[in-house]
């Protein structure tokens, strides 16, 4: 009988080793899955940076698609730009450098009869806009003075909103000027990333909301 009961619990202690083995190479097994796999997001997601461009500013469409797969020409001049280039600047000569910013009227929402068949607009520069009529202006809750669009945000599994599979989204730069006039923050709608990209002189001016 003795013998009996010690094979037994020779047999539960064994099988308990097994399983706790067995556990612990799938939490490691899982643990690294993980570890790899936000390494290879924050790679893939990783923006090169470059000096800004005036001419490629204006005409990065034609340089580069944008289609979310790789940064546009203007994603990869944006430490150099909010870095160098816009601190110092007023307004105009903001506009006179990245070209014209939308008005808040150019971006008063739009209700849905507005993009009914035939109500499309030429704007000041002749291209197809469809105009709003609805109450409000995009953008409106990040307080912006000139807004200009750089792309679409760039994904893998999910978005920065924390959504998997779900639809990028346009990142948009939003610019704030003092009351002097002159530039005083930054915020991009459609990312949270921008802040370790563009480095820390250039975090120092991001903001969500006018302060």
């Amino acid at each position: 009988m003795s013998c009996g009961t010690n094979v037994s619990g020779n047999g539960v202690a064994s099988t308990s080793r097994k399983v706790w083995v067995f556990v612990t190479v799938l939490v490691i097994g899982i643990a690294v899955l993980i570890v790899g796999g936000l390494a290879v997001r924050d790679s893939y997601l990783r923006i090169p940076q470059v000096s800004f461009d005036q001419v490629k500013w204006s005409d990065w469409l034609e340089i580069a698609p944008d289609n979310g797969v790789k940064p546009t020409i203007r994603q990869t001049m944006m430490r150099d730009l909010l870095t160098n280039v816009l601190p110092g600047l007023n307004g105009e000569e903001i506009e006179a450098i990245l070209g014209r910013s939308v008005t808040r009227e150019d971006f008063r929402r739009r209700r849905p009869e507005d993009l009914q068949p035939g109500k499309a607009v030429p704007n000041e520069e002749g291209k197809m806009v469809f105009r709003g009529t609805g109450t409000g202006y995009y953008y409106d809750e990040y307080d912006w003075d000139l807004t200009y669009y750089i792309g679409t945000e760039r994904t893998f599994l999910y978005n920065h909103q924390g959504n998997i599979l779900d639809s990028p989204l346009s990142e948009q730069l939003i610019i704030r000027l003092g009351r002097d006039g002159v530039f005083e923050s930054w915020y991009i709608a459609g990312s949270k990333r921008w802040p370790k990209i563009v480095g820390e002189e250039a975090a120092s001016r991001y903001r969500k909301h006018r302060e």
